[in-house]
């Protein structure tokens, strides 16, 4: 059946000469080699945009320099082709009219594989993402990854415009993918011995880690083909994420290198319009999403389809793990040793290895080979202030269990006043 033409499609018609003809089929669908059940999805048919799923972004303002800007309910639609999308529109009158995009109203979950399949914006002074966060308003995101919300970025096609002449051929036609955490702490030193740095992208070993700080993991992932479909994924387990782009792994974290969340995040499908510290005619310096002034609108995000997976196990289980502490919670001491206890049993494999974490960031490990298992850790390496401690198990069909979290609090003593 040939699907309807709504006014919207009429209005972003003449936007097809922005981006190249679908001529190639991206690969779609999670990893093989792992079952798995569809628990959200929004193919994006019909007329409307269906509200029990989605609400919109609360990103209403954008303030910048030699624009008027206005909030455009329209410039976030479907084109009644089977795709939503997201616009930067100019007005008669010069006025920029953006729109922030979508969250979803109630979905969220931790873990699984998330994928969508889109065209990406072209111009600059903006760009456009997907990504997985469990707050509209981007917090600062908290110093506990098993407390506080994180981000994932399936995509975001900033660097802009998608060619310049003074980047390097890495940067041209790219897009990003990162996993943010504990943003508001700012980049410092994590008192591994690696300092610290204004954009710190470094994989470290989360062991040496004594102080958390501010993690950037990010992809930069240079396309052949800017215009056209793509289709991009990410996995998130327990221990890992892998970042994808048109069936291609992009980049891999683990928790030996990167924190690990266990927050459940929402879905997020938008736009960000950032303010300029000055205009390209004030002499100001050119921006990574470029300069508005140089962006031939309208513009637009496409979005055929997201949707996210749930790991089917089908009869298998993954471990059962319980931790307990020795003492009392509230009265470790820095640099003192605390002992927890992590009982874990597979009832139809075998443990291959047991994990302790705190705040996210891997304190200890050790190697199983064993049905159940009682292993005892004894730590000197928690982080100063409130820990929430998790344990995990890994099977030899490589599932993880993961134990009920354990709050604890490092509090350095107070040393009393000599007279």
């Amino acid at each position: 059946m040939k699907p309807t033409l709504t006014l919207a499609a009429l209005l972003l018609a003449p936007l097809a000469v922005l981006h190249a003809q679908d001529t190639t089929s991206s690969p779609t669908g999670p990893p093989s080699g792992t079952k798995w059940k569809l628990v959200f999805s929004d193919e994006f048919d019909g007329t409307a945009i269906d509200e029990t799923k989605w609400k919109p972004s609360d990103h209403t303002k954008w303030e910048h320099p030699g624009f008027k800007t206005r909030l455009a309910k329209e410039n976030c639609a479907f084109d009644g082709q089977g795709n939503l999308v997201v616009r930067l529109t100019r007005d008669a009158d010069g006025t920029i009219a953006f729109n922030g995009g979508l969250i979803s109203r109630d979905f969220q979950k931790a873990f699984g594989y998330i994928e969508t399949r889109v065209q990406f914006s072209t111009q600059p002074g903006w760009w456009t993402f997907v990504c997985t966060i469990r707050n509209n308003t981007l917090p600062n995101y908290g110093d506990d990854t098993f407390e506080n919300p994180q981000e994932f970025d399936i995509f975001e096609d900033f660097y802009k415009p998608k060619i310049e002449p003074s980047r390097t051929a890495g940067y041209q036609n790219v897009i990003c993918q990162a996993y943010h955490a504990t943003v508001g702490l700012g980049f410092q030193d994590q008192g591994d011995g690696s300092g610290a740095s204004a954009f710190d992208t470094r994989k470290k070993d989360m062991l040496a880690v004594t102080k958390p700080g501010r993690i950037l993991r990010q992809a930069v992932h240079p396309l052949k083909e800017y215009g056209g479909w793509h289709t991009i994924g990410l996995r998130w387990g327990p221990l890992e994420q892998v970042f994808y782009v048109d069936g291609q792994e992009t980049m891999r974290l683990t928790y030996k290198d990167t924190p690990i969340t266990t927050v459940p995040q929402k879905l997020f499908v938008g736009s960000v319009g950032r303010t300029p510290p000055q205009l390209k005619k004030d002499g100001g310096k050119l921006p990574f999403y470029g300069w508005l002034e140089d962006a031939k609108l309208p513009d637009q995000l496409v979005v055929d389809y997201i949707r996210w997976y749930e790991e089917d196990p089908g009869d298998k289980t993954a471990p059962n793990v319980t931790l307990t502490l020795d003492g009392n919670p509230s009265t470790l001491v820095p640099n003192q040793p605390a002992t927890f206890r992590v009982h874990s049993e597979d009832k139809d494999g075998k443990l291959q290895s047991v994990q302790l974490f705190a705040k996210g960031y891997l304190r200890a490990e050790a190697k199983l080979d064993a049905q159940q298992a009682d292993h005892v850790f004894t730590l000197s390496n928690l982080i100063e202030g409130d820990n929430t401690v998790i344990a995990t198990a890994v099977d030899n069909d490589g599932h993880v269990g993961l134990s009920a979290p354990l709050r604890v609090k490092m509090t350095t003593p107070v040393v009393p006043k000599t007279k």
